[in-house]
């Protein structure tokens, strides 16, 4: 029960271990049911194991825990598993791809990730996510776009405010120490002192109103697009035609469209904020020297977009451990 996690949530049961399940689960949820079903594979300890998508139903925390128990219990023993995640498969000694009903490829899992067809089944996804399955979801955005564009205005109103503050602070404090150095009595410290008051204010109202604004108007475009997705999903479902179980629905259209809450939250607005953040630090050093600008410039957006990708690099190998 440990091993397959039931025990979080048996003993919250009217009947605990005596609970009744039938055809329908009897109250479990989906994920529950198939920790259940996990369980009592562990408790018969059978010599061979045949796991069909053993984690399916199970959320990412859970399954991450579900394949450990599962691969210290099959340990010096046969085990199939059937799977349509490439990652579920780390720990195996042996990985068959299958394709049209067709054997395609065979290996061990690490000599097999970035050669032939598997290596397109990591890459084709996200091809399919941004030209198939994003794009069109962005139009849901044209509705939202008042408030959408006025959290990016105020992202970049407080990204403003921020480097003025760490501008002005910087020559404040500099000034200040030539002019005490040099004996300067004269030294107007009341206006860039207030500077400082005016940009730290500004900065901490513009990170308030900039989560307000823009979480106001994501919870609206993920409602709409929960109503878009259902109407175009509930035809399908009593004909069946869709060919997948009722938890791994379940799960991709929860996982899927929480996933969109994302994309103007990490990636649309902090993209174009640090575009324009970086165009206007390069103008304002421009109008000083234009050389530094634009060697200022050119190298803040060589890090915009390269670094990113060094850090996706750096962290898919463990990603692919864990």
């Amino acid at each position: 029960m440990t091993q397959a996690y039931v025990d979080e949530f048996v003993m919250r049961l009217k009947n605990g271990l005596a609970h009744a399940v039938g055809d329908r689960n009897g109250g479990l949820s989906v994920g529950q049911a198939q920790r259940v079903a996990v369980a009592r594979a562990l408790l018969q300890d059978g010599a061979l194991w045949v796991l069909d998508e053993p984690t399916a139903s199970l959320d990412a925390h859970s399954e991450k825990l579900v394949i450990e128990s599962l691969h210290a219990a099959t340990q010096a023993k046969t085990c199939i598993q059937v799977s349509h995640r490439l990652d579920a498969l780390a720990n195996s000694d042996q990985v068959w791809l299958m394709a049209d009903g067709k054997l395609v490829q065979q290996g061990q899992y690490h000599q097999l990730a970035h050669t032939g067809r598997w290596q397109r089944c990591w890459l084709q996804p996200i091809g399919e996510i941004l030209m198939r399955e994003l794009l069109p979801y962005l139009r849901l955005y044209k509705r939202h776009w008042f408030g959408l564009s006025l959290g990016i205005v105020l992202a970049f109103a407080t990204l403003f405010a921020a480097i003025g503050l760490l501008t002005l602070s910087g020559w404040f404090i500099a000034s200040a120490a030539v002019a005490g150095i040099s004996g300067i009595a004269t030294f107007n410290y009341m206006l860039p002192a207030a500077g400082v008051r005016g940009f730290s204010i500004g900065r901490t109202f513009g990170r308030w109103a900039e989560r307000v604004v823009s979480h106001n108007a994501t919870f609206k475009l993920l409602a709409d697009l929960r109503v878009s997705f259902f109407r175009k999903l509930a035809p399908l479902v009593p004909d069946h035609r869709l060919n997948m179980r009722d938890g791994d629905l379940l799960n991709r259209m929860v996982a899927d469209v929480d996933a969109m809450d994302h994309v103007y939250l990490r990636l649309i607005s902090p993209m174009i904020v640090g575009v324009l953040g970086v165009l206007a630090v390069s103008l304002f050093l421009g109008w000083f020297d234009p050389t530094l600008g634009i060697a200022l410039g050119l190298s803040l957006l060589v890090l915009l977009v390269s670094l990113p990708i060094v850090f996706y690099r750096l962290g898919k190998d463990q990603a692919e451990i864990n």
